[in-house]
């Protein structure tokens, strides 16, 4: 970083007076700083990165948001610079003590705040992780810093309740840099460690008989994958993309209300009442309430919470009573008990008494007919055939 200073050594300058107006000439750097990065990365239109490679530099739309809130923090200091003007030109005696103690929030204000830069720039801190790091230098027990970085975090979640309203409601986010925290993974990758590690209590927690989006999706034997994305992919939470301050419990309740509406909007093969998305009336409730949310300062993560359980625990019973009454699953899991877990035994005893003779020979070309022949004359024989 580039730092003013008065030059040293000036025959009509006091020692106090140059400690003085180095004093005030930090601001200045730290101005220029933050100045500069904004003007790097908080205007213009930068191309997305569809590979992510972190290397090429840093952008995307969290980043602008950042650089907008910067700005608005940087307002201030320039509307308190233009009132030392006028004062100075209303009387050219004020002394630099004056002008030092006039600025003296700033001198607490700009240090922080060029840490939170200099670690994003660091790390090339890209999409929601910006909000983390923000978040986490807004932990401190200063007023000032708090209430400033908590504004700009305040920017950030704007672009943040975006993503999140046209993912929770209609199941698709427009993410050309991939910043959100739910990104498509293909799904010949292994599970990563954070799924891994999730237990099958909490995946199963939906409120409503445990069924979550992944396993409705294999009951009713659609590819919702491929379907809604073309390219055989699923969606995961993407951990290093997750705010700290978003648990991941509640990525998880989002990632499945996304899913779900994703899989009865796939054209042509809408389970519920007519095509189209399965909230129904209910969007513009929900949206009204996360806009409500987006506006609040500091996010309230309890009531955040609650939201997020609310639209999850709305789509599940819409799941329930498609996946429980619609497709009546009652009657089909009596099926399944009936014929592969040997509820109607007699069913196999029939069946080994059909295909004795199939079973004692070496297997030939014709057997698998055979043998299904000899299973469709057991079901026959103990009238089973109205059930296949």
């Amino acid at each position: 970083m580039f730092h003013f200073q008065v030059q040293s050594d000036l025959p009509f300058l006091h020692s106090a007076d140059e400690e003085q107006l180095n004093y005030v000439c930090r601001l200045g750097t730290h101005y220029s700083f933050l100045v500069n990065f904004i003007k790097r990365h908080g205007t213009g239109h930068s191309l997305p990165n569809p590979s992510g490679n972190k290397s090429e530099g840093i952008s995307g739309l969290y980043l602008k948001a950042f650089c907008s809130g910067l700005d608005r923090v940087l307002g201030g200091y320039r509307n308190k610079i233009l009132q030392l003007e006028s004062s100075l030109l209303k009387d050219p005696h004020l002394s630099v003590s004056h002008i030092a103690c006039q600025l003296q929030q700033y001198q607490l204000l700009f240090p922080a705040v060029v840490a939170v830069v200099e670690q994003i720039s660091s790390h090339k801190a890209h999409g929601c992780y910006i909000l983390d790091i923000v978040h986490k230098h807004s932990e401190t027990g200063h007023p000032l810093v708090k209430d400033n970085l908590i504004r700009v975090l305040h920017v950030c979640h704007g672009v943040l309740f975006k993503h999140l309203c046209s993912w929770l409601l209609y199941g698709y986010v427009y993410d050309p840099y991939k910043e959100f925290f739910i990104q498509p993974s293909d799904r010949s990758h292994d599970t990563p460690p954070e799924q891994a590690g999730q237990s099958q209590e909490e995946e199963d927690d939906l409120g409503i008989m445990g069924v979550t989006g992944r396993q409705l999706q294999k009951l009713l034997k659609l590819n919702v994958t491929e379907a809604v994305t073309g390219g055989g992919h699923m969606f995961v939470v993407q951990a290093d993309l997750l705010p700290s301050y978003v648990p991941l419990r509640v990525a998880n309740k989002i990632l499945f209300v996304g899913e779900s509406i994703q899989m009865f909007q796939e054209k042509g093969k809408s389970l519920s009442e007519g095509k189209g998305n399965i909230l129904k009336g209910e969007q513009e409730k929900f949206a009204k309430a996360l806009h409500i949310l987006a506006e609040e300062m500091p996010l309230n993560g309890m009531k955040f919470e609650s939201l997020i359980n609310e639209i999850r625990t709305h789509v599940a019973e819409i799941l329930w009573k498609i996946l429980v009454q619609d497709a009546d699953l009652l009657a089909q899991l009596r099926v399944i008990k009936d014929f592969y877990l040997l509820g109607r035994g007699e069913l196999y005893l029939a069946f080994i008494d059909q295909a004795t003779h199939l079973l004692r020979v070496t297997p030939t070309p014709t057997t698998e007919y055979d043998v299904n022949a000899a299973y469709l004359r057991a079901a026959r024989n103990v009238l089973l055939m109205c059930c296949l």
